[in-house]
């Protein structure tokens, strides 16, 4: 078991800045530095260890990962439409069209929404067990870690294959494209969130929740592990039958077609 070393042994919080989206400013522009944020995990996240106050994460959230996960369902999870081809949708069901869309953004946010509850407890768990207050810091290190979860959870609709951005990309792919071209572009917008993710969540465990420099690793690997075997559950791995399988649309042979 990796120790907790002091809290002392990491740089002081004096030398941090809270999350952006609990300065001054418009709400938008608020909002806007708070997701650039997400991409500099490391300079911005000891700030989350300075106030306890849970009211902004859990608006930022709403405002961030509920319209993502609800947009992720759309084009996997549709039965009247497919999307393709450079931004073409065809209609190829008869079911009524905005009632299906609805359906598909349920969908997508009752999955991306237990996933999400399922990292954020046990993150939240895992850096109360392995992390401890930092020296002029909130003395309450799962609240600390619960506001870091959900500043960050923007980032979940955006992973894997079923991520946003994958998605978008088979949308906007001619119907010809070679596979050869698009595989390093998928690579990469299936890849980076979770790498961003990541990492930001690894240093959200160290510098604002006061873990160990390899139990961090373990705070956030587990809640991992658990986001995977649920989404598992969910909506299946291709080769059986999940709790959702009867909402879903059957699998395409190609999705960008």
């Amino acid at each position: 078991m990796d120790p907790v070393l002091p809290a002392d042994a990491l740089p002081p919080l004096d030398e941090a800045a809270p999350p952006p989206f609990e300065g001054e400013g418009p709400l938008i522009a608020r909002l806007v530095r708070e997701i650039a944020a997400g991409f500099r995990p490391r300079r911005t996240a000891a700030g989350f260890a300075l106030s306890d106050r849970l009211g902004p994460p859990i608006v930022f959230f709403c405002l961030t990962f509920v319209p993502f996960a609800m947009l992720q369902g759309v084009i996997p999870w549709t039965h009247t439409l497919r999307f393709g081809n450079v931004f073409g949708v065809e209609r190829i069901g008869e079911s009524d069209v905005a009632l299906d869309i609805l359906r598909a953004m349920g969908i997508g946010l009752l999955v991306q929404g237990v996933t999400a509850a399922g990292f954020l407890t046990a993150f939240r768990s895992l850096a109360k067990a392995y992390g401890q207050p930092r020296t002029g810091g909130v003395h309450d290190v799962g609240r600390v870690a619960l506001r870091a979860a959900l500043y960050r959870a923007w980032w979940l609709p955006m992973q894997g294959s079923f991520g946003l951005p994958v998605m978008l990309l088979f949308w906007a792919l001619p119907t010809e494209a070679p596979g050869g071209l698009v595989l390093l572009p998928l690579l990469l917008l299936s890849v980076a969130p979770v790498v961003l993710h990541f990492v930001g969540m690894r240093h959200a465990a160290r510098q604002a929740c006061g873990a160990g420099p390899f139990a961090s690793f373990t705070v956030v690997l587990v809640p991992y592990i658990l986001m995977m075997v649920l989404q598992t559950l969910l909506v299946g791995d291709g080769q059986s039958d999940a709790l959702l399988t009867d909402w879903l649309p059957p699998p395409p042979d190609a999705p960008s077609e």
